[in-house]
């Protein structure tokens, strides 16, 4: 019913009791004064003190009321009963924009973002007139109508705001104010008000236009101060087996004070780890757990993050895993020399405790290649020529979503090589470089750091290996499934790879042993390895078993989805943009809306629905400081 623009001039209210007060420290008894005969007198006497005694009472009634009106008056008080016909009368199009993507969840001062934009939603709702028309859009990545047409039940449209609750998709501000802007255009009233109600988060605001003709104005529901954690992601090897230890890496990100968080994960259910995380504020951190998964198979699991946090949404982060067979490779080797050119190679793959890795060595003898059939990684290590049986043996493993591994040394064949074979990544055409002499070395200085294999690296990963010799590579920079991988600095490719049908090629340019490089003394050559072996061996069949909640995903909640009976599922996660909580100050967000005569100040969201009426107030204060005086004169002449 009201409200007050300056609410703290309402303490002047206890002027009132000023009147009543001096009312009583100034009354005076009457004096007494002795007569002969006085009957008539004392009967005027009477009359007279009656007459004053009403007169005192009405002036001390209109002093107080007096006092009263001026400081209701300061207060600047607001209503929307139209009061003395003195409200609006053009009748208006109103439609609330609130954002109730799940960054809304924020706790601020014991209660969510959401809830305080939809307590301010429902004083623009009361202050709707019955002439007036209104409709309120939700909106988060995309943009949902409450009514199919404008309404001015307040009743419909308070019910359908207290219903509506958080989602967990992200915000996308552009999308809601175009639905706004085509529905104003249904309406033919002139006067058109949008009212945004959100954090106004860069993320989802950033290509945010106005329109000519609609008064937009932003009602800003941001916190003083951010205070979040957030599970970013969770990290396994590309290939699991089961009965192996396997590293599982945790991302958390600190946006609050809370320095200590504890991380858990659980897989099926139980707790299978927990550790307490050095994470200062404002940064970024890891948690590294260990698990050997009993039996093949997809695990459901999540990680949770727990600590002084004002958004719990984003603590935990949902994952699948597809556990399979041991990794089945072949490593094959035709030189004299074999056991020393494939020492490194089996033991960075086969040595390592817990390694998923079966790995099978043989002498090549070019005759029965039906050998190759059952392994997913096929490793051609300084094999000298490659004959047609061997290449239609090796395109039908590769196109039944096999991997291959080429590496070159001195017992190729460069001529067979450098043929037409489709087999290879690239042509090799010369040596560069000697192992005799290790003074002249080469370095690996470039590398696609996006590339699976090499995620885990850092730029500064290879810079200590010494390359001595390698071979120069021809690659057809036009075929779309072949690309360089990594380099030297001399721009010589080291790593290139083909994609053949469903498999895929990787070419080394230099040998894998020590004769041509230190490579396998650095500590950097047993993870290249392993990553390339499992990168290779990914199957065709491997499905991605994370999906974010965006696109046509918006609407689902963060968990599990099952694909197929009986155990065929994927994990479900937040985008977590919408976690990073920057928001847009005031200034720059009226400043995108200015076409539209934005308001460039946190307006009071009750102040346009509802008329002031501090004037009429001081109009009523100037009426009864007349009758204040004309009864204060009157009674002053008549005791005179």
């Amino acid at each position: 019913m009201f409200s007050f623009l300056n609410p703290l001039m309402l303490f002047g209210l206890i002027a009132g009791a000023i009147p009543l007060i001096i009312h009583f420290l100034t009354k005076r008894k009457a004096k007494q004064v002795f007569f002969g005969s006085i009957r008539f007198l004392k009967e005027m006497e009477e009359n007279k003190r009656s007459r004053i005694n009403i007169d005192f009472f009405l002036l001390l009634l209109l002093r107080i009321l007096i006092i009263l009106l001026f400081c209701a008056a300061l207060a600047r008080p607001l209503t929307s009963l139209g009061f003395l016909g003195s409200g609006k009368k053009e009748a208006r199009t109103v439609i609330l924009l609130i954002d109730n993507s799940y960054s809304m969840g924020y706790r601020d001062g014991g209660d969510t973002l959401f809830n305080k934009a939809k307590k301010k939603a429902k004083e623009i709702i009361d202050g709707i007139s019955i002439i007036d028309e209104a409709n309120i859009i939700f909106f988060n990545e995309r943009p949902e109508n409450s009514f199919n047409d404008f309404t001015n039940n307040k009743q419909a449209l308070n019910n359908i705001l207290q219903e509506r609750e958080l989602s967990s998709a992200k915000t996308r501000g552009q999308n809601a104010l175009n639905l706004a802007f085509e529905m104003f255009g249904k309406s033919k009233n002139p006067e058109k008000l949008l009212y945004i109600f959100s954090d106004f988060q860069k993320n989802g605001f950033s290509d945010m236009k106005s329109a000519e003709g609609i008064k937009i104005i932003p009602v800003f529901t941001q916190p003083p101060e951010v205070s979040n954690l957030t599970v970013t992601g969770v990290e396994f090897p590309n290939y699991i087996s089961f009965r192996n230890t396997t590293r599982i890496s945790v991302h958390l990100k600190n946006t609050g004070r809370e320095k200590k968080p504890r991380a858990a994960i659980y897989l099926e259910k139980n707790k299978i780890g927990e550790k307490e995380i050095d994470l200062q504020s404002n940064s970024e951190g890891e948690a590294v757990f260990f698990y050997s998964f009993p039996e093949k198979g997809v695990y459901k699991g999540f990680v949770e993050v727990e600590g002084s946090d004002n958004l719990k949404i984003d603590n935990r982060f949902y994952f699948c895993v597809e556990v399979r067979d041991p990794l089945q490779v072949l490593l094959l080797n035709d030189s004299k020399d074999s056991e020393e050119e494939n020492f490194y190679i089996k033991q960075a793959l086969f040595s390592a405790k817990d390694s998923p890795v079966v790995l099978k060595t043989l002498t090549l003898q070019r005759q029965d290649y039906s050998i190759l059939k059952p392994f997913s990684v096929i490793i051609l290590n300084n094999v000298s020529r490659i004959d047609e049986k061997l290449q239609d043996a090796l395109l039908k493993n590769l196109n039944s979503g096999g991997g291959i591994l080429i590496t070159l040394g001195n017992n190729i064949s460069i001529k067979d090589y450098s043929g037409n074979s489709p087999l290879f990544p690239a042509k090799p055409q010369f040596k560069i470089g000697s192992e005799e002499e290790t003074s002249k070395y080469f370095k690996i200085t470039s590398f696609d750091r996006l590339h699976p294999i090499f995620k885990i690296f850092t730029s500064e990963s290879f810079s200590s290996s010494h390359f001595y010799s390698f071979y120069s590579a021809k690659v057809d920079l036009l075929d779309p499934d072949t690309r360089v991988l990594a380099g030297f600095d001399d721009g010589s490719p080291f790593i290139i790879e083909k994609k053949y049908g469903e498999g895929k090629v990787l070419l080394f340019t230099s040998s894998l042993d020590s004769n041509w490089s230190d490579f396998p003394l650095r500590p950097n050559y047993l993870p290249l390895l392993h990553q390339a072996v499992y990168y290779l061996a990914q199957p065709k069949d491997l499905k991605q078993r994370q999906l974010i909640l965006e696109g046509e995903f918006y609407k689902r909640e963060p968990g599990f989805s099952l694909i197929k009976e009986p155990n065929d599922y994927i994990a479900l996660n937040l985008a977590l943009e919408e976690s990073e909580l920057f928001y847009f100050p005031a200034d720059e967000i009226n400043k995108k809306l200015a076409g539209a005569g934005s308001n460039s100040k946190k307006i009071s969201t009750v102040s346009y629905y509802k008329e002031e009426i501090s004037s009429i107030l001081l109009i009523l204060v100037l009426i009864l400081l007349i009758f204040e005086n004309i009864i204060s004169n009157k009674d002053a002449k008549f005791i005179e």
